[in-house]
């Protein structure tokens, strides 16, 4: 048994541009060393982080179509579990023929070992708990994004770095159709890149917002170890402020919202603090700005009870916003000549005005709002994840937990598209060899599986019975139980040992 532990840091005495490529060699390194330490686990997948005693637990035992049965080992080696394997079940993403081995019966916390003949898992654990290190890990790491800011290493650990464009003279480019610099700080950073959009930063904060409207104990105060840690507000709804308090400078004073800040190009791989390219502000959107308004309309009441005036401002730029939207409801953002970052282009708006007039709705009871809604209720009907091209699921299930202030028939409407849309989910779950809902391999698609989960969890507010329940952790298991080589996609909260 390897017992492998690296943690890379950047080398004194060495160029950034030297400190890159001994990391690319090191890596590559680690991960031939990796192919031959985990060579004789790849046969059975498991959830990589554990299961809860009263969860359903399953393993994948694949491509071992000799074995017929699969016993469940302590520490000690002592069984203490035995089952049947399934049948043979084909997945034509992989090309893999695999039998799942269901051990939901052993509830028993502790750590334990999947056996199918002479192979066997990597370590798992059964605990109340099990998910909470990766809960608190991914909240965590919207805080190591930020834009502006000093990762401090008694909060950032071995991710400290100086703050990262100060954006406080951004240069409005002229497709914005102003001149002159804006002063925008703050924000999260990209997935990928330095820029801050809009449109892909309001699905995250319309997920983030809707978990904690639900549970709002789920992220309580000093979990999360930031800065705000103790200031008597959640965690989660501090970091999300500082994305939030990035959006209120996007916005123009007609209402409308620009699109991003970027520079033209990607920068080289380097340290934000290193990046000499400008950054640019680019013109506005329909999409943008309704993104904007959604978001805005959500913290106006999440926040209220903790900064009523800093949430009456929320309220009054959400409904700007909604105001520019109505005027200007199909302005389009395309990226200008010579402009690389991401575009997030959209052409199909009526999923942004039904959620934007959603969370409107939900906050001011407004009946302008609710016209627009019962006016529209047959888009609601299509029902799917969200993503930051399609947010129909935010607008569904948004509507669908604050349905008793809906009138019936728009009630009915939200109730029956999300209750269709998450059993066919669940249908295609049991008929998986993965136990995963079907999608397509795309950019993006372990997100499409995440926001698959997200929906099925909040459809618990409509119908709390326990195939709905299980359909959040199936959701979650491509990224921590089944990855096809077996390799966990949130690092650092794997058992292997």
């Amino acid at each position: 048994m390897f017992n492998i532990k690296a943690e890379i840091i950047v080398s004194p005495g060495f160029t950034l541009e030297e400190n890159l490529k001994m990391k690319t060699s090191f890596l590559f390194a680690m991960f031939l060393l990796f192919q031959v330490a985990h060579a004789g686990y790849d046969r059975i997948r498991i959830n990589q982080t554990g299961y809860y005693p009263e969860a359903p637990k399953n393993a994948i035992v694949v491509d071992v179509p000799e074995e017929t049965g699969f016993e469940i080992v302590d520490e000690s080696g002592k069984i203490v579990f035995s089952g049947p394997l399934s049948e043979e079940i084909s997945w034509d993403k992989s090309g893999e023929t695999v039998r799942r081995a269901d051990f939901s019966a052993l509830k028993t916390p502790g750590t334990y070992r999947v056996k199918a003949g002479e192979f066997l898992s990597w370590p798992f654990e059964i605990s109340t708990d099990s998910w909470r290190r990766v809960a608190v890990a991914i909240a965590k790491s919207y805080y190591l994004q930020r834009a502006s800011f000093e990762l401090e290493e008694k909060y950032a650990g071995p991710y400290r770095r100086p703050a990262g464009h100060a954006d406080t003279r951004c240069v409005l480019h002229p497709s914005s159709g102003k001149s002159g610099t804006l002063n925008a700080p703050g924000g999260w950073y990209d997935a990928g890149d330095f820029g801050k959009y809009v449109v892909s930063a309001g699905v995250t904060l319309g997920n983030m917002l809707s978990i904690m409207e639900m549970l709002p104990a789920l992220f309580p105060d000093g979990c999360l170890n930031i800065p705000e840690s103790g200031n008597g507000l959640g965690d989660l709804l501090d970091e999300a402020k500082y994305e939030l308090d990035w959006f209120k400078y996007m916005q123009d004073e007609d209402g409308g919202v620009f699109v991003k800040i970027t520079s033209e190009k990607y920068p080289d791989m380097m340290f934000p603090h290193l990046d000499p390219l400008q950054r640019n502000v680019y013109g506005k959107s329909t999409a943008s700005t309704l993104h904007f308004a959604a978001v805005m309309a959500m913290a106006a009441r999440l926040y209220n009870e903790f900064d009523a005036d800093w949430s009456s401002d929320c309220l009054k730029r959400a409904e700007h916003a909604w105001q520019w939207a109505v005027a200007n409801d199909g302005v389009i953002f395309s990226n200008p000549p010579g402009v690389l970052s991401g575009a997030y282009s959209n052409r199909d708006m009526e999923d942004e005005f039904l959620w934007a007039a959603s969370e409107l709705f939900i906050t001011t009871n407004n009946e302008k709002y609710k016209d627009y809604l019962a006016g529209h209720q047959d888009a609601l009907k299509d029902m799917a994840p969200s993503g930051w091209a399609n947010v129909m699921g935010l607008a569904v299930t948004g509507l669908a937990i604050h349905s008793s202030s809906l009138p019936s028939g728009l009630s009915s409407v939200v109730k029956n598209s999300l209750t269709g849309w998450a059993d066919a989910r669940l249908e295609e779950m049991d008929r998986s060899a993965y136990r995963i809902p079907e999608f397509s391999l795309v950019w993006g698609s372990n997100g499409f599986i995440g926001s698959t989960g997200l929906c099925l969890f909040m459809h618990i507010g409509l119908r709390m019975i326990k195939n709905i329940c299980r359909g959040r952790p199936k959701s979650l298991i491509i990224f921590w139980e089944r990855t096809r080589r077996d390799i966990v996609l949130s690092p650092g909260l794997d058992r292997k040992r």
